[in-house]
C-alpha cells in the first residue's frame, strides 16, 4: 500500500475506539459507583484494550502520562487498573481509565534516568487527557529481582521437561521511565527532566564503527560454529571400515 493512502486510512479512523471488548475473568470487577454517580442513566461497560491513537493500545497495567486541570495543569503518571466505556443512548462512547497514581522520585545512580515510586491513590482518568503512552521498566537493581530457572524451553515448537533462566520481579512498587523509549521519546525526555549529552557527528562514526565490528565478529563465530557441526556431522556419518 502507498504510504499516502495508509496516512490517509490512519486518519479517516475515529480514535480512540475498543480494541479489545472481553475482559479476562480473572480481571473482571463490579462497576465502579464512582461512575454510576458521574454518569447516572449511561450504560457502563468494562473493556479490555483501548486503541487511543494509532501508536498506543492501553490495557490494563499499562503506563500512562496524563494531564489534571484543577486548578491547574499538572501531568501525572499512572498505571492502568480497568479500562470503562460510558455511553448514552445516540450518543458518542467516552472512556474512563481507573488508574493507580506513581510519585515522580529521583534520578535512579544504577539506571540514570527517573524513578517513580507507588502510591495508595487512584483516579479515574478520562482518555482525553491522556498525552501518551510510557515506556516503565521494573526497578530490578532495588528490588533484586532473580534469574530462576522457571520458563519451560520450547524443543520443536513442543514444550519440554527442561526450564530455562526467567528474570523474576519481586517489586511492584519502583519502577524506572525508560529515556532511551523510541516511542513518545519527547514525552519520556520531558517527564524525566534529566539532561541527556547529545552526540556529536563523531560519536555517531565511532558508534556506527563499534557496531559494525561486533556484527561482525558475531558472524564470523555463527559461521564457526556451522562449520564445526558439519565437520562432526560427516564425521558420524563416515564408515570406520574406510577409516582404518
Amino acid at each position: 500500500m502507498h504510504p499516502r493512502y495508509a496516512r490517509a486510512m490512519i486518519a479517516s479512523v475515529g480514535y480512540p475506539f475498543v480494541k479489545k471488548l472481553k475482559v479476562a475473568q480473572i480481571d473482571q470487577i463490579a462497576t465502579p459507583e464512582d461512575l454510576k454517580i458521574a454518569h447516572p442513566g449511561y450504560n457502563i461497560q468494562q473493556i479490555s484494550e483501548l486503541n487511543l491513537n494509532e501508536k498506543h493500545v492501553l490495557k490494563k497495567n499499562y503506563f500512562i502520562l496524563f494531564n489534571i486541570t484543577h486548578p491547574q495543569e499538572v501531568q501525572h503518571i499512572g498505571s492502568i487498573n480497568s479500562i470503562w466505556k460510558v455511553q448514552k443512548p445516540f450518543h458518542q462512547s467516552m472512556y474512563f481509565i481507573h488508574t493507580t497514581l506513581f510519585q515522580k522520585a529521583n534520578k535512579n545512580s544504577y539506571y540514570r534516568m527517573r524513578e517513580i515510586w507507588r502510591t495508595p491513590h487512584s483516579t479515574f482518568v478520562n482518555s482525553q487527557n491522556i498525552k501518551a503512552g510510557l515506556n516503565v521498566q521494573h526497578n530490578c537493581s532495588r528490588g533484586e529481582c532473580k534469574l530462576l530457572e522457571t520458563r519451560i524451553a520450547v524443543v520443536e515448537r513442543q514444550k519440554s521437561t527442561k526450564k530455562t533462566l526467567e528474570l523474576t520481579h519481586t517489586n511492584t512498587d519502583h519502577y524506572i521511565v525508560n529515556l532511551a523509549s523510541l516511542s513518545s521519546a519527547p514525552s519520556h525526555r520531558k517527564f524525566s527532566d534529566i539532561v541527556v549529552d547529545s552526540a556529536g557527528p563523531l560519536n555517531w562514526v565511532d558508534a556506527m564503527h563499534d557496531g559494525s565490528k561486533k556484527w561482525g565478529m558475531n558472524v564470523d563465530k555463527k559461521e564457526k560454529r556451522a562449520k564445526n557441526k558439519a565437520s562432526t556431522s560427516s564425521q558420524a556419518r563416515m564408515d570406520p571400515d574406510l577409516m582404518g
